[in-house]
């Protein structure tokens, strides 16, 4: 054990190695697709006929249309917002491949800290989609509804 509290198990690349990246990504699609055939079965089925034609309406495609243009954005700022909090001094580094994207910084974390900097965006990104799916009309829940989904899946 290091003097850190850390042990070394593996070490992964994720712009290396594509195989980590392709499973990482049929995980996060599997778990997308999870979150929304739950929604279909629990949220859906709360809904009156005449309700469900509401939620094909074309707003619901323009918030999806500018949540996903955004989202990989805003998840990612999220990130270095949490990381400026513990370090204002640390470069942060910025990496795409695919459909995999990362921040990160040349410096170690404490647990706790490392734990925040991973779930803050998700935590407050659901916190806003589900205030969005409970206070917003019904012609832009389901736009609303997959971004909650995304970013269940992309968040893992």
């Amino acid at each position: 054990m290091a003097e850190d509290g850390y042990y070394l198990k593996r070490r992964i690349n994720l712009k290396t190695d594509a195989s980590a990246v392709t499973i990482i990504n049929l995980l996060c699609f599997m778990l997308m697709v999870s979150v929304a055939l739950v929604g279909a079965f629990f949220i859906f089925g709360k809904f009156e006929r005449s309700e469900l034609y509401e939620l094909i309406r074309w707003p619901n495609f323009v918030v999806l249309g500018v949540g996903i243009i955004s989202y990989v954005f805003v998840h990612e700022l999220l990130h270095a917002l949490i990381i400026r909090l513990f370090n204002k001094d640390v470069k942060l580094q910025f990496f795409s491949s695919g459909v995999v994207s990362m921040v990160g910084a040349e410096r170690r974390f404490s647990k706790w800290q490392y734990i925040l900097v991973q779930i803050f965006p998700f935590l407050f990104l659901c916190t806003i989609f589900v205030l969005c799916l409970l206070f917003l009309p019904k012609c832009v829940f389901l736009g609303f509804y997959c971004l909650l989904t995304l970013n269940f899946g992309s968040s893992a």
